[in-house]
């Protein structure tokens, strides 16, 4: 350009006078090219400053990459450890104990953390240890193949955090049993993993192992026992293990850390929150003086923060310095400056070739111009059409004259096979004849015609195409060619198609589904879309009012109205699935149960923008559950109150039920017994018994003889199993059969362990009742056949008689006692006549009247300080205080006092007990006669020798049992009994109502 402004001004300089410029195109020239050297010179100079901005920012965001990168390589390094020793803890969890040493080393060795994380001096375990066990733990740990460990502790703490392992054990040999609990910053970390669980980190502390004493850190983890309970900082004290921990040497820990970020950054490292000097544990030592750009971040790393002061360094500065901004500022005023004498030249020159052509070769130019512009339209759009669409050109008969390219592979003819046919080769017959008609009627006008026609190509698939034909008419008007162009719509089509098949389906699915949907567009808004089934479920027509959520709201039953909004909170806020059961108002006013579920949708920022979902009614289901459920509770409530077991069997065979009576019986729990067969439910059940019967089924069960009129209880059971635990447990089993989907047979588990022990009660009494009247009989029979075989003399006659009317009597009061105990045992006290009675007034009156015998003293009655009142059958407890008194003068033959005093106590509940005590001094019993104290016939005299049945101590126990009393007995052999009838005393307020 600045040539031809020089070639021009030469040419101007010899033209002829009659060229020269005005005065008015000079001042044009000079203004333009003052306004170009200005204009050039602003351009250049915003263009420079924007060039600075981009540098300057590409520096900025590439030094927050570094920085970043920095902190991530920082943080990347603690959680190689962390890592490390998470897998170690899962080696103690999965071992449920502490490796031993040797284990420890090799783990340590296998994972060759030290080789690649610089300044990690090893892997320790501390053990956390009480002082008073400290003598027992320094033991232990010798007798682990560590002879020479030792604890070394400052101060007196209750506990102590002693360095169990550390490996490798060169270099931290002065580590190596250190309780680090001793010096508070090491103690406060440790306590800190304890009390939150997770990882810590000490502040700045010197390395014992370290003799340079650089600044360095213990990262710890705590190790608890597996699957105990850590919720609280007790719970993870109580059931601490250890803390698998590292000591750091920071400048070794960080001394490469330039290399991950090409050393294009500084980096110090500052202990705590302050960036001061004394909190300084590490510089990287890449930048001197001050920097361009610097940033500061903070790294929490096990509950401690640690301040990273990130600074440019040289290297990275001189790589965004602006000499190129000064290169291109220079070089664009240069380019302003001839640009500015350029443009005086051209303009110089224009002015002069514009009078010249002007002159000369305005029509003519003109004329070109327009020409070129429109053939080059011409051919741009000849050429846009032949690309993208297909073209035929046809005679006025529609004969075919030429094809393009596009035309020939869209349809799969060849240029020569379509040239002088008709298009109706291509015709698909998709089209009735009215459609072609009315395109030939509107071309033969010589209008244009323009539509979708449907195809079909040489291989017979169709081929939808956007037609466009025009009438091209000659000279005189007439209609010479039809131009057609062409464009491939088949996809769309068959998209639209399927778009059509979709609607439809889609349509068909919401009215003739059983569900209504429903699809809130815009949870912002109130506004919602429901199915016509969701208005038809609520009894109403499609779209007989607005949705919407207020209204949704007021078909809610009112107890469940705010849970179905706090669930549709819910899944808008937390991106839970919506998964509702409620009830909703029907048109006629009833409540209707049904289920709604939903999908919430989310925009890119994780805000709710849509939610939609389908209700489905559950009416009839729900009430079918409560049904059941109600069924459910009331046989289990049933077989809960029920003593017996059930077992239940599928259609399948296999247990699907067992009561928690068959669990309490057997000691089995219900889910081992749960889907077992047959074979395995008896094998597991006769593994519980003593002596197994061989049972392989329990069809026999169904085949075994009962008899429910026997007189022996083993008679009257199908099985009776006899269980190891608890002893003596008898179990009866019996089976029913039944015909249901659900149970095919029930069997009944029935604890006799009762009957057993009253079946053997009854026939141990039945053989000492029949052992004691046997007694008596025996001399009655013998005395009398004496008398009728021999001749004895009257004297001696009467002396057998006496016997025989004294073994009379022993029979007579064997039956009595008898028949009183059975009469108790059957009215169980309802034929007493409980009434306010003064205690000493009826001893008194039974010591009155009682016949002491011949040789021996009255009983010595000791009279209470204050008068004691109770609640009983006066004639029953005369009874019971006589036959204990009879009992001491009957067991003391040699002599001695009976004493009778009164005495009371106060039970564990704080109630107050009155006793009379019946004491004497005459044979006593051992401990073991005094256990079978009460049973009915037992004597503690063996002999004979003093008379009794053995059933009034038993008579005397089940009245005071019934009266709400006790007896208590106290002996020694050789040396007395002292006999004890307890009971309830009544208070001053119970005395005054009863009288």
């Amino acid at each position: 350009m600045i040539w031809r402004g020089w070639l021009q001004a030469f040419k101007t300089r010899w033209s002829p006078p009659d060229m020269v410029l005005s005065d008015e195109h000079r001042r044009i020239s000079l203004f333009s090219s003052i306004g170009v050297l200005l204009l050039g010179l602003f351009l250049t100079v915003m263009a420079s400053m924007m060039i600075k901005m981009d540098a300057d920012r590409e520096a900025a965001v590439s030094f927050e990459r570094y920085a970043e990168k920095m902190n991530n390589g920082v943080s990347q390094r603690f959680t190689r450890v962390l890592q490390t020793f998470q897998a170690l803890r899962a080696h103690f969890h999965a071992d449920q104990a502490v490796a031993n040493r040797d284990a420890f080393r090799i783990w340590v060795a296998s994972r060759r953390l030290l080789d690649d994380v610089n300044g990690l001096r090893g892997i320790g375990f501390i053990q956390r240890t009480e002082r008073t066990d400290l003598a027992a733990f320094i033991n232990a740990e010798r007798q682990d193949a560590a002879p020479g460990f030792s604890v070394r502790s400052v101060g007196h703490q209750a506990d102590l955090f002693v360095i169990k392992y550390i490996e490798p054990l060169a270099g931290n040999e002065a580590a190596w049993g250190y309780d680090i609990g001793s010096e508070a910053t090491r103690r406060e970390a440790a306590e800190r993993a304890v009390r939150s669980g997770h990882d810590a980190l000490t502040a700045n502390i010197p390395l014992v192992q370290d003799g340079e004493k650089r600044p360095g850190f213990l990262y710890l983890l705590p190790v608890f026992k597996w699957a105990s309970k850590v919720d609280t900082p007790e719970d993870r004290r109580r059931n601490l293990m250890g803390l698998v921990y590292s000591p750091i040497v920071v400048q070794e820990f960080l001394s490469d850390i330039g290399d991950a970020v090409d050393r294009q950054v500084d980096l110090i490292v500052y202990d705590g929150k302050e960036l001061t000097e004394g909190k300084r544990v590490f510089q990287l030592g890449l930048s001197h003086g001050a920097s361009r750009f610097e940033a500061v971040k903070r790294l929490d790393i096990g509950g401690h923060s640690l301040m990273l002061h990130v600074r440019s360094t040289p290297e990275f500065e001189h790589r965004f310095e602006a000499h190129t901004v000064w290169w291109f500022a220079l070089v664009g005023c240069l380019l302003s400056a001839a640009l500015s004498g350029g443009v005086w030249l051209l303009l110089v020159g224009r002015a002069r070739a514009e009078g010249l052509a002007q002159t000369m070769t305005a029509d003519l130019s003109l004329a070109k111009q327009r020409a070129e512009l429109a053939l080059r339209d011409n051919c741009t759009l000849l050429d846009t059409l032949n690309r993208f669409n297909l073209m035929s050109v046809a005679d006025a008969d529609g004969h075919i004259l030429d094809v393009n390219e596009a035309f020939c592979l869209a349809t799969g003819y060849s240029r020569a096979e379509l040239i002088g046919q008709r298009h109706q080769v291509l015709n698909s017959g998709r089209h009735n004849q009215d459609f072609w008609t009315e395109m030939w009627q509107t071309i033969s006008r010589g209008e244009p015609w323009n539509g979708d026609v449907c195809d079909r190509t040489r291989d017979g698939s169709l081929l939808w195409l956007k037609t466009t034909v025009v009438p091209l008419k000659d000279a005189k008007g007439g209609i010479e060619k039809y131009l057609s162009i062409r464009t491939d719509i088949t996809s769309a089509k068959r998209n639209e198609l399927e778009l059509q098949d979709m609607a439809e389906r889609y349509q068909l699915a919401i009215d003739g589904g059983s569900d209504g949907l429903w699809d809130w567009r815009d949870v912002r808004a109130d506004k919602m879309w429901w199915s016509p089934q969701l208005y038809r479920m609520l009894g109403y027509g499609p779209d007989e009012f607005p949705a919407g959520r207020d209204v949704f709201g007021q078909f809610l039953h009112p107890d469940h109205h705010a849970g179905v909004f706090a669930a549709i909170e819910g899944a808008l806020k937390k991106g839970k699935a919506l998964d509702a059961v409620f009830p909703v108002r029907h048109k006629s006013g009833q409540y209707r149960w049904v289920r709604s579920r939903g999908k919430t949708y989310f925009d890119e920022n994780g805000r709710a923008i849509r939610m939609a979902g389908a209700l489905q009614d559950i009416h009839d289901r729900h009430q079918a559950e409560e049904v059941i459920q109600k069924h459910s509770e009331q046989l289990s409530a049933i077989f809960s109150l029920s003593p017996d077991g059930f077992v239940s069997f599928g259609a399948d065979g296999r247990v699907n039920y067992a009561s928690a009576a068959y669990s309490q019986l057997t000691g089995l729990r219900a889910v081992s017994v749960l889907c077992l067969n047959e074979a395995e439910f008896l094998s597991q059940l006769l593994s519980l018994c003593v002596h197994p019967p061989e049972l392989s089924s329990l069809d026999t069960l169904l085949d075994a003889p009962v008899d429910k009129e026997a007189l022996s209880w083993q008679a009257r059971h199908s099985l009776v199993l006899q269980l190891k635990v608890p002893a003596g447990r008898m179990l009866a089993l019996s089976l029913y059969q039944a015909h249901g989907d659900t149970v095919s047979r029930l069997l009944l588990v029935r604890d006799v362990t009762h009957e057993a022990e009253v079946d053997r009660m009854k026939s141990a009494f039945l053989s000492m009742a029949a052992h004691e009247l046997r007694t008596p009989m025996a001399s009655i029979y013998g005395f009398i056949e004496l008398m009728m075989t021999r001749e004895l003399r009257p004297e001696k006659q009467k002396d057998l008689l006496g016997k025989v009317y004294r073994q009379c009597e022993v029979m007579i009061s064997i039956i009595n006692e008898l028949l009183d105990l059975a009469r108790i045992e059957s009215q169980r006290g309802a034929d007493f006549e409980c009434r306010h009675l003064d205690l000493f007034d009826l001893v008194a009156g039974v010591v009155a009247d009682f016949k002491t015998p011949a040789d021996r003293q009255s009983p010595e009655l000791l009279r209470p300080d204050a008068a004691i009142h109770v609640n009983a059958d006066h004639q029953k407890l005369c009874q019971a205080f006589l036959n204990l008194l009879s009992n001491a003068y009957k067991y003391s033959p040699r002599g001695g006092a009976v004493n009778v005093s009164f005495v009371s106590r106060v039970d564990e509940e704080g109630a107050q007990w009155v006793g009379v005590c019946v004491q004497d001094h005459g044979l006593g019993m051992s401990p073991d006669q005094l256990a079978h104290l009460g049973e009915r016939f037992f004597r503690a005299d063996k002999s004979g020798n003093i008379p009794g049945t053995g059933l009034g101590v038993s008579i005397v126990k089940e009245v005071m049992e019934l009266m709400g009393g006790s007896l208590d007995a106290r002996s020694e052999l050789g040396k007395g009994t002292r006999m004890t009838l307890w009971l309830p005393a009544l208070s001053n307020s119970q005395t005054a109502l009863m009288a």
